[in-house]
């Protein structure tokens, strides 16, 4: 989701400067996804000190750039320096238009990717006829916890269970 959105706002011809990171440490898929290099990322950036212009790259897309999680993260270790994290938003949100963090699941418990109010808006992404109501509840209630700024939720994975022709009709 945070992908399709950062290149459709990429491709949407307004200009935006826009970066997308992948924050989602127990398992990055952004670098598979856009045929990128897996490092350097943002581990390697925030844990061992590496310039963020050296890990951030540039997609086919002009208005795209992207900053993938880094190798460090498939070594077994699910952690960043929580402040040079907080640091390194900051610089991003200077030299970009829109960054776009895909966070990993709640439900994984690695919240270190997660921004409180001021830092970033949220948008919760729940999966259609899997997520129950007070999973829903449970995970807003979380998010609030942790002082983020929820602004909408996303429903992924909806299943059409009716005939297109027959939605077409109505």
């Amino acid at each position: 989701v945070a992908a399709q959105f950062a290149v459709s706002v990429a491709e949407s011809g307004s200009g935006l400067r826009t970066l997308l990171v992948d924050g989602n440490l127990k398992n990055p898929n952004l670098h598979e996804l856009l045929d990128l290099q897996l490092d350097p990322g943002l581990t390697e950036v925030c844990n061992d000190g590496v310039p963020v212009k050296q890990a951030i790259q540039a997609t086919e897309l002009y208005d795209l750039d992207v900053l993938t999680v880094g190798s460090f993260a498939n070594q077994g270790a699910h952690y960043l320096n929580s402040l040079r994290y907080l640091e390194l938003i900051q610089e991003l949100k200077e030299g970009y238009d829109l960054v776009v963090i895909d966070c990993p699941p709640l439900a994984a418990g690695h919240g270190s990717t997660h921004l409180s109010k001021g830092e970033a808006l949220t948008a919760l992404v729940v999966e259609a006829s899997q997520t129950n109501r007070e999973v829903i509840e449970g995970a807003l209630h979380e998010l609030q916890l942790v002082g983020a700024d929820v602004v909408g939720m996303v429903l992924n994975r909806r299943q059409f269970f009716i005939p297109n022709f027959v939605y077409q009709r109505l």
